[in-house]
Formats: C-alpha cells, structure tokens, sequence
C-alpha cells in the first residue's frame, strides 16, 4: 500500500502546484512584456529590464 501511496501523493502535488500559483497572481502583477521591450526586437536587454524595474520601484514608492 505504501508503495501506491507515495507516488500518488508526489503525483497529486506536483499535477496541482502550477494551479495553486495561479491563484495568486493578479492582473496587476503581469508584466507587459511588450512594453518593456522598448526597441521592439522581441528580446528584453538587461538595460530594459532595469529601466522598468526603475519606473515601477519609482511609482511605487509615491504611493506608499
């Protein structure tokens, strides 16, 4: 019996782990990977990436 169980479990945790993750995430928290992209060469540059993070952390910080 042990040797059924045990699989199973594994098998039910890792099947509803992706589901259980996409309950917390919010419209709010998905990036618009196209408008980071500002050169539009469908690749995100560390440059990018920064200066969005940048803009985010600045808008952030005025609302708090």
């Amino acid at each position: 019996m042990l040797r059924l169980t045990m699989p199973l479990a594994l098998m039910v945790a890792v099947l509803s782990a992706p589901a259980i993750a996409a309950q917390h995430s919010s419209a709010q928290q998905t990036r618009d990977w196209s408008a980071i992209d500002t050169n539009h060469d469908h690749y995100i540059s560390p440059t990018e990436m920064e200066a969005y993070l940048q803009h985010v952390w600045a808008q952030q910080s005025k609302k708090g």
